[in-house]
Protein backbone atom coordinates (compact mmCIF):
# COMPACT_ATOMS: atom_id res chain seq x y z
CA UNK A 1 0.00 0.00 0.00
CA UNK A 2 2.98 2.45 0.96
CA UNK A 3 4.40 1.75 -2.51
CA UNK A 4 1.15 1.99 -4.15
CA UNK A 5 0.77 5.39 -2.66
CA UNK A 6 4.47 6.84 -3.13
CA UNK A 7 3.96 6.22 -6.65
CA UNK A 8 0.86 8.06 -7.09
CA UNK A 9 2.48 11.02 -5.39
CA UNK A 10 4.92 10.78 -7.81
CA UNK A 11 3.07 10.20 -10.68
CA UNK A 12 1.17 13.38 -9.53
CA UNK A 13 4.08 15.19 -8.80
CA UNK A 14 5.28 14.74 -12.30
CA UNK A 15 2.40 15.17 -14.21
CA UNK A 16 2.21 19.04 -11.93
CA UNK A 17 5.96 19.59 -13.21
CA UNK A 18 4.87 18.36 -16.74
CA UNK A 19 1.83 21.19 -16.98
CA UNK A 20 3.80 24.05 -14.95
CA UNK A 21 2.96 27.61 -16.48
CA UNK A 22 4.51 30.57 -15.84
CA UNK A 23 3.45 34.03 -16.36
CA UNK A 24 5.34 36.34 -18.72
CA UNK A 25 4.53 40.02 -18.26
CA UNK A 26 5.24 43.23 -20.18
CA UNK A 27 5.21 46.92 -19.14
CA UNK A 28 5.01 49.06 -22.54
CA UNK A 29 6.27 52.55 -22.62
CA UNK A 30 7.51 55.02 -25.03
CA UNK A 31 10.44 57.48 -24.84
CA UNK A 32 9.38 60.30 -22.95
CA UNK A 33 5.51 58.13 -22.30
CA UNK A 34 4.60 55.93 -19.60
CA UNK A 35 3.12 53.84 -21.12
CA UNK A 36 1.92 53.08 -24.92
CA UNK A 37 -1.98 51.72 -25.28
CA UNK A 38 -3.15 48.68 -26.86
CA UNK A 39 0.14 47.72 -28.65
CA UNK A 40 0.24 44.69 -30.55
CA UNK A 41 1.89 41.73 -28.87
CA UNK A 42 2.98 39.02 -30.79
CA UNK A 43 4.31 35.47 -29.16
CA UNK A 44 6.22 33.09 -31.52
CA UNK A 45 7.93 30.13 -30.89
CA UNK A 46 9.91 27.79 -33.44
CA UNK A 47 8.54 30.93 -35.93
CA UNK A 48 5.22 30.07 -35.08
CA UNK A 49 2.72 32.51 -33.76
CA UNK A 50 1.11 30.46 -30.59
CA UNK A 51 -0.43 33.84 -28.66
CA UNK A 52 -1.57 37.47 -29.89
CA UNK A 53 -2.90 40.28 -27.64
CA UNK A 54 -2.96 43.74 -26.80
CA UNK A 55 -1.68 45.96 -23.99
CA UNK A 56 -4.27 47.25 -21.88
CA UNK A 57 -5.06 50.91 -21.32
CA UNK A 58 -2.05 50.69 -18.90
CA UNK A 59 0.33 49.49 -21.54
CA UNK A 60 0.78 45.73 -19.45
CA UNK A 61 -0.10 42.38 -20.68
CA UNK A 62 0.18 39.04 -19.43
CA UNK A 63 -0.20 35.87 -20.91
CA UNK A 64 0.72 32.12 -19.53
CA UNK A 65 2.99 30.12 -21.13
CA UNK A 66 4.84 26.92 -20.82
CA UNK A 67 8.46 26.44 -20.07
CA UNK A 68 10.50 27.31 -23.43
CA UNK A 69 12.02 29.83 -25.45
CA UNK A 70 10.08 32.39 -26.99
CA UNK A 71 10.16 35.03 -29.26
CA UNK A 72 7.88 38.47 -28.22
CA UNK A 73 7.33 40.67 -30.70
CA UNK A 74 5.01 44.24 -29.79
CA UNK A 75 4.60 46.98 -32.69
CA UNK A 76 2.66 49.77 -32.81
CA UNK A 77 1.94 52.52 -35.26
CA UNK A 78 4.72 54.91 -35.41
CA UNK A 79 7.00 53.04 -33.28
CA UNK A 80 9.87 50.19 -34.76
CA UNK A 81 8.99 47.19 -34.08
CA UNK A 82 10.43 45.51 -30.90
CA UNK A 83 11.83 41.96 -30.87
CA UNK A 84 13.26 40.10 -28.11
CA UNK A 85 13.69 36.39 -26.57
CA UNK A 86 13.09 34.77 -24.12
CA UNK A 87 13.84 31.38 -22.38
CA UNK A 88 10.93 31.41 -20.05
CA UNK A 89 11.83 28.92 -16.76
CA UNK A 90 9.92 30.59 -14.07
CA UNK A 91 7.88 33.81 -14.10
CA UNK A 92 9.26 36.88 -16.02
CA UNK A 93 8.42 40.78 -16.55
CA UNK A 94 9.67 42.58 -19.03
CA UNK A 95 10.20 46.20 -19.50
CA UNK A 96 9.67 47.62 -22.98
CA UNK A 97 10.58 50.64 -24.58
CA UNK A 98 9.67 51.72 -28.11
CA UNK A 99 11.89 53.57 -30.51
CA UNK A 100 9.45 56.06 -32.69
CA UNK A 101 10.07 55.84 -36.25
CA UNK A 102 11.87 58.88 -37.97
CA UNK A 103 13.69 58.59 -41.53
CA UNK A 104 14.49 61.37 -43.36
CA UNK A 105 13.82 60.80 -47.11
CA UNK A 106 13.44 62.85 -50.40
CA UNK A 107 10.48 62.39 -51.34
CA UNK A 108 7.14 61.53 -49.13
CA UNK A 109 4.17 59.64 -49.67
CA UNK A 110 1.71 59.83 -47.26
CA UNK A 111 -0.81 57.00 -47.10
CA UNK A 112 -4.04 56.96 -44.80
CA UNK A 113 -4.35 54.02 -42.90
CA UNK A 114 -6.78 53.95 -39.43
CA UNK A 115 -4.89 53.79 -36.32
CA UNK A 116 -5.39 49.83 -34.63
CA UNK A 117 -7.70 51.26 -32.05
CA UNK A 118 -9.69 54.37 -31.83
CA UNK A 119 -10.97 56.20 -28.60
CA UNK A 120 -14.18 57.86 -29.18
CA UNK A 121 -17.11 59.50 -27.10
CA UNK A 122 -19.10 56.73 -26.75
CA UNK A 123 -17.00 53.72 -27.78
CA UNK A 124 -14.08 52.14 -28.54
CA UNK A 125 -13.01 51.01 -32.29
CA UNK A 126 -10.67 47.86 -32.61
CA UNK A 127 -9.45 48.18 -36.40
CA UNK A 128 -9.36 44.71 -37.67
CA UNK A 129 -8.08 44.95 -40.73
CA UNK A 130 -5.23 46.40 -39.37
CA UNK A 131 -4.24 43.83 -36.41
CA UNK A 132 -2.43 40.77 -36.72
CA UNK A 133 -5.20 39.14 -34.96
CA UNK A 134 -7.37 39.38 -37.97
CA UNK A 135 -6.37 36.10 -39.91
CA UNK A 136 -7.41 32.85 -39.51
CA UNK A 137 -9.25 32.80 -36.24
CA UNK A 138 -13.12 33.06 -35.36
CA UNK A 139 -15.00 35.73 -33.98
CA UNK A 140 -14.53 34.99 -30.41
CA UNK A 141 -10.93 34.14 -30.29
CA UNK A 142 -10.78 37.80 -32.16
CA UNK A 143 -12.92 39.29 -29.12
CA UNK A 144 -10.76 38.14 -26.76
CA UNK A 145 -8.33 40.02 -27.98
CA UNK A 146 -10.45 43.42 -28.17
CA UNK A 147 -9.60 45.73 -25.66
CA UNK A 148 -11.89 45.60 -22.53
CA UNK A 149 -13.78 42.67 -23.62
CA UNK A 150 -13.12 39.37 -21.66
CA UNK A 151 -14.17 35.74 -23.13
CA UNK A 152 -14.70 32.89 -20.59
CA UNK A 153 -13.62 29.20 -21.66
CA UNK A 154 -17.05 28.20 -22.07
CA UNK A 155 -17.38 31.39 -24.40
CA UNK A 156 -19.60 33.56 -22.45
CA UNK A 157 -18.33 37.69 -22.79
CA UNK A 158 -17.87 40.34 -20.14
CA UNK A 159 -17.37 43.97 -21.02
CA UNK A 160 -15.50 45.01 -17.85
CA UNK A 161 -17.25 47.79 -16.07
CA UNK A 162 -20.86 46.96 -17.20
CA UNK A 163 -23.28 44.09 -15.46
CA UNK A 164 -24.50 43.27 -19.06
CA UNK A 165 -23.78 43.06 -22.64
CA UNK A 166 -25.29 42.92 -25.49
CA UNK A 167 -23.67 41.56 -28.78
CA UNK A 168 -24.55 43.22 -32.60
CA UNK A 169 -23.80 42.15 -36.00
CA UNK A 170 -23.47 44.85 -38.31
CA UNK A 171 -26.63 46.55 -36.05
CA UNK A 172 -28.34 43.61 -36.04
CA UNK A 173 -29.14 41.82 -32.28
CA UNK A 174 -27.97 38.28 -31.97
CA UNK A 175 -29.47 36.33 -29.49
CA UNK A 176 -28.24 35.01 -26.46
CA UNK A 177 -28.85 31.32 -26.96
CA UNK A 178 -26.80 31.75 -30.50
CA UNK A 179 -24.44 34.05 -29.85
CA UNK A 180 -21.73 31.34 -29.47
CA UNK A 181 -22.98 29.62 -32.19
CA UNK A 182 -23.27 32.73 -34.50
CA UNK A 183 -19.44 33.93 -33.72
CA UNK A 184 -17.26 30.53 -33.57
CA UNK A 185 -18.71 30.10 -37.15
CA UNK A 186 -18.15 33.96 -38.20
CA UNK A 187 -13.84 33.95 -39.52
CA UNK A 188 -12.04 36.87 -38.31
CA UNK A 189 -11.15 37.24 -42.28
CA UNK A 190 -14.84 38.91 -42.83
CA UNK A 191 -15.07 41.21 -39.63
CA UNK A 192 -13.70 44.69 -40.55
CA UNK A 193 -13.64 46.04 -37.17
CA UNK A 194 -15.46 45.76 -33.58
CA UNK A 195 -17.04 48.42 -31.87
CA UNK A 196 -16.95 48.53 -27.72
CA UNK A 197 -19.66 50.76 -27.26
CA UNK A 198 -19.76 51.61 -23.73
CA UNK A 199 -22.70 54.25 -23.36
CA UNK A 200 -25.15 53.06 -25.79
CA UNK A 201 -27.67 55.11 -27.82
CA UNK A 202 -30.78 55.99 -25.82
CA UNK A 203 -32.61 53.19 -27.28
CA UNK A 204 -30.73 50.92 -25.18
CA UNK A 205 -30.93 52.99 -21.96
CA UNK A 206 -33.84 50.69 -20.30
CA UNK A 207 -31.15 47.99 -20.05
CA UNK A 208 -29.29 49.65 -17.41
CA UNK A 209 -25.52 49.45 -17.02
CA UNK A 210 -25.26 47.57 -20.23
CA UNK A 211 -22.95 47.52 -23.32
CA UNK A 212 -23.11 46.71 -26.63
CA UNK A 213 -20.08 44.47 -28.80
CA UNK A 214 -21.40 46.28 -32.72
CA UNK A 215 -19.50 43.45 -34.86
CA UNK A 216 -19.11 45.07 -38.86
CA UNK A 217 -18.80 43.09 -41.23
CA UNK A 218 -16.64 44.30 -44.83
CA UNK A 219 -18.64 45.34 -47.32
CA UNK A 220 -18.25 43.82 -50.95
CA UNK A 221 -19.37 46.44 -53.77
CA UNK A 222 -19.39 43.65 -55.77
CA UNK A 223 -22.33 43.52 -57.87
CA UNK A 224 -23.86 39.48 -58.78
CA UNK A 225 -22.85 36.68 -57.39
CA UNK A 226 -19.54 35.61 -55.05
CA UNK A 227 -18.82 31.92 -53.59
CA UNK A 228 -16.49 31.46 -50.36
CA UNK A 229 -14.86 28.73 -49.12
CA UNK A 230 -12.20 28.78 -46.01
CA UNK A 231 -10.85 25.88 -44.09
CA UNK A 232 -8.33 26.25 -41.07
CA UNK A 233 -6.29 23.78 -39.10
CA UNK A 234 -4.91 24.18 -35.55
CA UNK A 235 -2.29 22.14 -33.63
CA UNK A 236 -2.64 22.42 -29.84
CA UNK A 237 -2.73 19.84 -27.25
CA UNK A 238 -5.26 18.61 -29.54
CA UNK A 239 -6.12 19.21 -33.36
CA UNK A 240 -8.94 21.30 -34.56
CA UNK A 241 -10.62 21.91 -38.41
CA UNK A 242 -12.92 24.58 -39.59
CA UNK A 243 -14.74 25.16 -42.64
CA UNK A 244 -17.20 27.11 -43.95
CA UNK A 245 -18.71 28.04 -47.31
CA UNK A 246 -20.83 31.40 -48.13
CA UNK A 247 -22.75 31.81 -51.30
CA UNK A 248 -23.97 35.86 -51.89
CA UNK A 249 -25.53 37.40 -54.48
CA UNK A 250 -26.27 41.36 -55.18
CA UNK A 251 -27.92 43.44 -57.35
CA UNK A 252 -28.88 47.41 -57.07
CA UNK A 253 -31.63 46.67 -54.59
CA UNK A 254 -31.47 42.71 -53.68
CA UNK A 255 -29.02 40.79 -51.49
CA UNK A 256 -29.15 37.66 -50.56
CA UNK A 257 -26.27 35.63 -48.35
CA UNK A 258 -26.23 32.04 -47.19
CA UNK A 259 -23.67 30.47 -45.20
CA UNK A 260 -22.64 27.06 -43.74
CA UNK A 261 -20.07 26.54 -41.38
CA UNK A 262 -18.52 23.83 -39.14
CA UNK A 263 -16.05 22.76 -36.56
CA UNK A 264 -14.23 20.06 -34.86
CA UNK A 265 -12.84 21.35 -31.36
CA UNK A 266 -11.27 19.25 -28.68
CA UNK A 267 -9.64 21.20 -25.99
CA UNK A 268 -7.64 20.17 -22.98
CA UNK A 269 -8.07 21.73 -19.33
CA UNK A 270 -5.80 21.29 -16.68
CA UNK A 271 -6.03 22.30 -13.06
CA UNK A 272 -3.87 21.70 -10.11
CA UNK A 273 -4.98 22.79 -6.20
CA UNK A 274 -2.92 22.51 -3.03
CA UNK A 275 -4.54 23.12 0.55
CA UNK A 276 -2.24 23.18 3.60
CA UNK A 277 -3.69 23.51 6.98
CA UNK A 278 -2.91 22.00 10.40
CA UNK A 279 -5.84 19.59 10.37
CA UNK A 280 -5.02 18.14 6.97
CA UNK A 281 -3.33 18.19 3.68
CA UNK A 282 -5.23 18.22 0.37
CA UNK A 283 -3.82 18.31 -3.12
CA UNK A 284 -6.51 18.10 -6.17
CA UNK A 285 -4.90 17.32 -9.63
CA UNK A 286 -8.13 17.36 -12.29
CA UNK A 287 -7.68 17.26 -16.19
CA UNK A 288 -10.59 17.17 -18.63
CA UNK A 289 -10.88 16.61 -22.67
CA UNK A 290 -13.73 18.59 -24.00
CA UNK A 291 -14.60 17.65 -27.84
CA UNK A 292 -17.41 19.93 -29.73
CA UNK A 293 -19.06 19.05 -32.97
CA UNK A 294 -20.94 21.91 -34.58
CA UNK A 295 -22.72 22.63 -37.69
CA UNK A 296 -24.18 26.22 -38.00
CA UNK A 297 -26.27 27.69 -41.49
CA UNK A 298 -27.75 31.24 -41.88
CA UNK A 299 -29.25 33.20 -44.47
CA UNK A 300 -30.23 36.60 -44.89
CA UNK A 301 -32.06 38.61 -47.49
CA UNK A 302 -32.61 42.39 -47.65
CA UNK A 303 -34.49 44.36 -50.44
CA UNK A 304 -34.39 48.23 -50.61
CA UNK A 305 -37.86 49.17 -51.55
CA UNK A 306 -36.54 52.81 -52.25
CA UNK A 307 -33.69 55.34 -51.10
CA UNK A 308 -35.60 55.57 -47.87
CA UNK A 309 -37.07 51.65 -46.98
CA UNK A 310 -35.50 48.27 -46.83
CA UNK A 311 -37.14 45.01 -45.48
CA UNK A 312 -35.58 41.60 -44.77
CA UNK A 313 -34.93 38.74 -42.75
CA UNK A 314 -32.34 36.90 -41.12
CA UNK A 315 -32.39 32.77 -39.96
CA UNK A 316 -30.07 31.33 -37.79
CA UNK A 317 -29.66 27.15 -37.34
CA UNK A 318 -26.95 25.87 -35.32
CA UNK A 319 -26.94 21.78 -34.07
CA UNK A 320 -24.02 21.23 -31.52
CA UNK A 321 -22.57 18.08 -29.86
CA UNK A 322 -20.42 18.54 -26.83
CA UNK A 323 -18.58 15.77 -25.04
CA UNK A 324 -15.90 15.55 -22.34
CA UNK A 325 -14.35 13.57 -20.44
CA UNK A 326 -12.33 13.76 -17.24
CA UNK A 327 -10.35 12.42 -13.78
CA UNK A 328 -10.18 14.37 -10.72
CA UNK A 329 -7.87 12.62 -8.20
CA UNK A 330 -8.00 14.31 -4.30
CA UNK A 331 -5.49 12.94 -1.94
CA UNK A 332 -5.77 13.97 2.01
CA UNK A 333 -2.86 13.15 4.36
CA UNK A 334 -2.56 13.53 7.97
CA UNK A 335 0.38 16.01 8.64
CA UNK A 336 0.98 15.03 11.91
CA UNK A 337 1.76 11.67 10.83
CA UNK A 338 1.95 11.88 6.93
CA UNK A 339 -0.62 9.09 6.87
CA UNK A 340 -3.29 8.82 3.85
CA UNK A 341 -6.95 9.51 5.45
CA UNK A 342 -8.52 9.09 2.01
CA UNK A 343 -7.65 9.09 -1.61
CA UNK A 344 -10.22 9.72 -3.84
CA UNK A 345 -10.49 9.13 -8.00
CA UNK A 346 -13.34 10.61 -9.56
CA UNK A 347 -13.63 9.84 -13.81
CA UNK A 348 -16.43 11.26 -15.18
CA UNK A 349 -18.18 11.26 -18.44
CA UNK A 350 -20.81 14.45 -19.74
CA UNK A 351 -22.49 14.79 -22.86
CA UNK A 352 -24.23 18.39 -23.88
CA UNK A 353 -26.62 18.20 -27.06
CA UNK A 354 -27.97 21.85 -28.47
CA UNK A 355 -30.17 22.87 -31.63
CA UNK A 356 -31.26 26.55 -31.84
CA UNK A 357 -33.71 28.03 -34.55
CA UNK A 358 -33.93 31.87 -34.71
CA UNK A 359 -35.96 33.96 -37.06
CA UNK A 360 -36.09 38.02 -37.34
CA UNK A 361 -37.57 40.03 -39.90
CA UNK A 362 -37.42 44.15 -39.99
CA UNK A 363 -38.59 47.14 -41.88
CA UNK A 364 -36.35 50.14 -41.81
CA UNK A 365 -37.33 53.67 -43.23
CA UNK A 366 -35.14 56.53 -42.95
CA UNK A 367 -37.10 59.74 -42.07
CA UNK A 368 -34.71 62.39 -43.60
CA UNK A 369 -31.19 62.29 -44.67
CA UNK A 370 -29.43 63.12 -40.70
CA UNK A 371 -29.77 59.90 -40.17
CA UNK A 372 -33.38 59.58 -38.56
CA UNK A 373 -34.58 55.99 -38.62
CA UNK A 374 -37.51 54.19 -37.75
CA UNK A 375 -36.75 50.56 -37.42
CA UNK A 376 -39.54 47.75 -36.80
CA UNK A 377 -38.18 44.35 -35.64
CA UNK A 378 -39.58 40.99 -35.12
CA UNK A 379 -38.23 38.00 -33.34
CA UNK A 380 -38.26 33.82 -32.74
CA UNK A 381 -36.32 31.70 -31.48
CA UNK A 382 -36.30 28.29 -29.74
CA UNK A 383 -33.31 26.22 -27.96
CA UNK A 384 -33.28 22.38 -27.40
CA UNK A 385 -30.78 21.25 -24.64
CA UNK A 386 -29.87 17.42 -23.97
CA UNK A 387 -27.51 16.76 -21.25
CA UNK A 388 -26.39 13.99 -19.63
CA UNK A 389 -23.42 13.92 -16.79
CA UNK A 390 -21.77 10.37 -15.54
CA UNK A 391 -19.66 10.65 -12.56
CA UNK A 392 -17.92 7.76 -10.73
CA UNK A 393 -16.01 8.22 -7.64
CA UNK A 394 -13.92 5.23 -5.93
CA UNK A 395 -12.96 6.57 -2.13
CA UNK A 396 -10.14 4.76 -0.88
CA UNK A 397 -10.15 5.16 2.78
CA UNK A 398 -10.86 3.44 6.26
CA UNK A 399 -14.23 3.11 4.63
CA UNK A 400 -13.09 2.18 1.30
CA UNK A 401 -16.56 2.40 -1.26
CA UNK A 402 -17.99 3.71 -4.33
CA UNK A 403 -20.02 6.55 -5.49
CA UNK A 404 -22.02 7.37 -8.46
CA UNK A 405 -23.89 10.17 -10.04
CA UNK A 406 -25.70 10.21 -13.17
CA UNK A 407 -27.94 13.12 -13.88
CA UNK A 408 -29.78 13.52 -17.45
CA UNK A 409 -32.08 16.07 -17.95
CA UNK A 410 -33.83 18.13 -21.10
CA UNK A 411 -35.30 21.30 -21.63
CA UNK A 412 -37.30 23.18 -24.55
CA UNK A 413 -37.86 26.79 -24.28
CA UNK A 414 -38.76 29.46 -26.94
CA UNK A 415 -39.56 33.27 -27.46
CA UNK A 416 -41.10 35.67 -29.66
CA UNK A 417 -40.49 39.90 -29.68
CA UNK A 418 -41.17 42.74 -31.66
CA UNK A 419 -39.66 46.15 -31.53
CA UNK A 420 -39.69 49.59 -32.00
CA UNK A 421 -36.72 51.87 -32.37
CA UNK A 422 -36.42 55.50 -33.38
CA UNK A 423 -32.91 56.77 -33.97
CA UNK A 424 -31.46 59.69 -34.83
CA UNK A 425 -27.76 61.17 -35.34
CA UNK A 426 -26.75 64.38 -33.53
CA UNK A 427 -23.95 66.44 -34.45
CA UNK A 428 -22.87 68.90 -32.79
Amino acid sequence: MKFKLIILLLSITSLALAQQTYTLQGNISGPGEDHVAYASVAILKDSTMIKGLLSNDAGTFSAKLGQGKYKIKVSFMGYKTFTQTVNLNGDVTLNIILNKEGTALNEVKVVGRKPLVEQQIDRLVFNVENSIFGKGVNALELLNQTPRVEVSPDGSLKLIGKSSLSVMIDGRLVQGDMMKQRLSALRSDNIAKIEVITTPPAKYSAQGNSGIINIILKKDPMVGWLVNFSTSFRQRTFSAVDQSIGLNYKSKKFEWNFGASGFIDSKRYLSNNTYRSSAFNWDKANTRDATAHNLSLNTSINYKLNDNMEIGAIADVSFEKDNETGNTTSLFINPSNSHTDSLINSPANIGNHYNFTSVSAYYDYKLDDKGKTLSLTGSYFQKNMDNTRLVNSFINSSNPRSETINNNGNATYNGKSVNADLSCLING
